[in-house]
């Protein structure tokens, strides 16, 4: 078998899909990622290193996560969890060294209010210290793909070589995503731990409320902030059940949430922009075969489903249909043969895949199969002259040798 036709590859350079004034976002770095489709619809320095202050807490709790046997759990807040964190003016929640609490209470604790305390204690608590832990972040870093990413704490906390980019965040975050333990943390809203002793809420929540800003179409998040990485958001959202991911860094340091305010002119683009299209559509041709010999001259072969996504309102839709199959009907296949598949490619991506199954019986022509032999008929005239020209010439000599 032989593909009957071929698609032509094309480079689809995504890069900045989205009007980049039409988003006029304050953050100086962006992805926004498309998880139904695994497609990234707009990207904004998104490959350069930079700190990221908080959002390193993802890694924190997924490493956590999967060295956790019981997440529920009662263990001691370790002593030494609170060293120079105060110092640092980094966020905590109020864990107190000695203190019983489960490690659902610190996982908590450090993806809502994005306490540092509760990485801190984590660390200690899984690796007996944050430096020992740091080399586990590293290690996952580099198995899930992260290229341009090194771990030096467990918070975030601006230091030397702590470092990644916008690309491998979004990495991180599908990963983390899979998870369903983190998954269920990270789009919790708010938290009361285990002994009752603590209220946490999610530090998007809080700037909602204290900003009175729309915080409602953000369904997951971990937010971020130091003088290095500027105000970060590493986010989910969803409109027409499709999923996407936004993680923004480096907005300005204001006394506005910037980052949530990237975000909301994010979904309102998205919302005004983008809907749910057919992509491909019932009974739309696909493929038409012509047998050789048969009576019937062309066979066709159609879509069986349709096919829908959020996509931008204004954008060309173009499908590809790539035949793999047999090539030539010889004209007497029967209803039902298999001759092969269609792949259904939409951005180079195959959206479906349509077994091509005969729907009727070939006809075979006897006068086609014929036809393709017209180059015998001179030639068998002219060597039938021959044949009774040489008799007639034969029979001629004889008669004069009687």
């Amino acid at each position: 078998m032989k593909k009957i036709y071929f698609i032509i590859i094309f480079i689809f350079v995504i890069s900045f899909t989205i009007n980049i004034k039409a988003l006029d976002i304050n953050s100086k770095y962006a992805t926004i990622y498309n998880l139904n489709d695994n497609e990234i619809v707009y990207s904004k320095n998104s490959n350069e290193i930079i700190s990221i202050a908080s959002l390193t807490k993802i890694m924190t709790s997924i490493v956590a996560i999967e060295n956790i046997q019981d997440i529920n759990a009662k263990v001691m807040v370790p002593y030494g969890t609170n060293d120079g964190l105060i110092e640092q003016n980094a966020a905590r929640v109020g864990f107190f060294e000695g203190g019983v609490v489960t490690y659902s209470d610190l996982l908590h604790g450090a993806l809502l209010p994005s306490g540092a305390d509760a990485t801190r204690a984590l660390a200690i608590l899984i690796s007996g210290s944050e430096n020992e832990f740091a080399k586990l972040m590293n290690k996952k870093a580099k198995e899930i793909g992260m290229k341009n990413t090194n771990f030096v704490n467990s918070s975030g906390l601006d230091t030397n070589n702590h470092y990644s980019t916008i690309d491998d965040l979004l990495i991180l975050l599908k990963y983390s995503l899979k998870n369903e333990t983190f998954k269920k943390i990270y789009e919790t809203k708010s938290y009361t731990s285990s002994d009752n002793n603590f209220y946490m809420e999610s530090t998007v929540e809080k700037s909602g409320k204290r900003f009175n800003i729309d915080v409602s179409h953000i369904k997951g998040s971990k937010t971020g902030f130091t003088y290095d990485a500027g105000y970060c958001l590493a986010s989910e959202l969803v409109l027409s059940d499709t999923t996407f991911l936004v993680i923004t860094a480096g907005s300005p340091i204001d006394d506005k949430p910037y980052h949530i305010i990237d975000f909301n002119t994010i979904y309102n683009y998205l919302n005004d922009s983008y809907s749910m299209r057919d992509i491909l559509k019932t009974n739309a041709l696909a493929l038409t075969l012509k047998p050789e010999y048969s009576k019937e001259k062309e066979i066709k072969f159609y879509t069986n489903k349709t096919i829908t996504k959020f996509i931008k309102n204004d954008e060309e839709i173009k499908i590809d249909y790539v035949y793999n199959g047999k090539e030539n009907l010889f004209g007497n296949e029967k209803k039902g043969t298999h001759l092969g598949y269609i792949d259904v490619v939409y951005k180079n991506k195959v959206i479906d895949t349509i077994d091509v199954i005969l729907n009727q019986d070939l006809t075979f022509d006897y006068f086609k199969y014929l036809k393709q032999y017209w180059y015998f008929v001179p030639i068998a005239g002219i060597l039938t002259f021959l044949i009774i020209f040489g008799i007639i010439k034969y029979k001629k000599h004889i008669s004069k040798l009687i």
